[in-house]
């Protein structure tokens, strides 16, 4: 009775012990008040991606046109949708971002 009290004892613990399946639940971001946050960090994403791209349109916006064009449409291949298959929502975007930019860009 001895050896039957500590193994049921031990199954617990060892149950324990064993790591979860991941699942669709737990592969999103959660608050401890159980809120799902990814949405949240899609968007500091999603923000973080536009300062780095206007940071390059900024540094950029003092040389001549031609080189202005030439980075413009380097940033719209690189951030076009088709191209991004993998993060084609946060590709698309950033590719909007880079169309609402293009006026006061590429102005001569």
């Amino acid at each position: 009775q001895q050896q039957q009290t500590q193994q049921q004892q031990q199954r617990p613990q060892q149950q324990q012990q064993q790591p979860r399946p991941a699942t669709k639940a737990s592969a999103h971001s959660t608050h401890p008040d159980g809120i799902d946050t990814s949405s949240l960090e899609e968007a500091e994403n999603v923000a973080l991606v536009k300062a780095d791209v206007n940071a390059k349109l900024e540094a950029t916006i003092k040389e001549d046109i031609a080189s202005r064009k030439k980075t413009y449409k380097f940033l719209m291949l690189k951030w076009h949708p088709d191209k991004n298959g993998d993060n084609s929502e946060l590709a698309t975007q950033i590719f909007q971002f880079l169309q609402s930019q293009k006026d006061w860009y590429l102005k001569e």
